[in-house]
């Protein structure tokens, strides 16, 4: 096993907001996202990652944001598999 790697790929993603003030789906946001990389050298010649991810930000006050995820594939950083759920509370200040 070796610490050295070449890997060049793609990523796309989308993400669904809706930021209308009269919408009952006001501040929810679904952000989808997919990496694929080929690995030139190292132990990997292929590493995928999928992300899903529903979130809510309360559109009164914009700094609390509530949501869940879903991860699958290989991590990017360090190519452990992956099949990880969470749920998220976010705070600005």
């Amino acid at each position: 096993m070796t610490n050295k790697f070449t890997q060049a790929g793609a990523q796309g993603g989308i993400a669904i907001t809706d930021t209308d003030p009269n919408s009952f789906f006001n501040g929810v946001s679904i952000p989808i996202d997919y990496t694929n990389l080929y690995g030139f050298t190292g132990q990997y010649k292929s590493v995928s990652q999928f992300s899903a991810a529903i979130n809510y930000t309360f559109p009164k006050t914009k700094y609390i944001t509530i949501g869940v995820s879903y991860v699958d594939g290989r991590d990017l950083n360090t190519f452990e598999m992956q099949k990880l759920y969470k749920v998220t509370l976010g705070v600005k200040y």
